[in-house]
């Protein structure tokens, strides 16, 4: 384990990590670019925006 802290997700379906110590924070961003949940970076205004219909 890495993060003892939470997980929140937004209204828009961002993903949230809360709490992270200070000496975690690099092992955190390391895994967020190994599963590539970091394409926010370079993802254009309206892909960022985009939300996934549930129903």
């Amino acid at each position: 384990k890495v993060h003892t802290g939470d997980f929140r997700l937004t209204g828009n379906q961002n993903l949230l990590i809360g709490d992270v110590d200070a000496a975690d924070k690099g092992k955190i961003d390391a895994l967020v670019e190994q599963y590539k949940l970091d394409a926010y970076k370079t993802a254009s205004g309206m892909r960022r925006s985009q939300i996934a219909c549930v129903s």
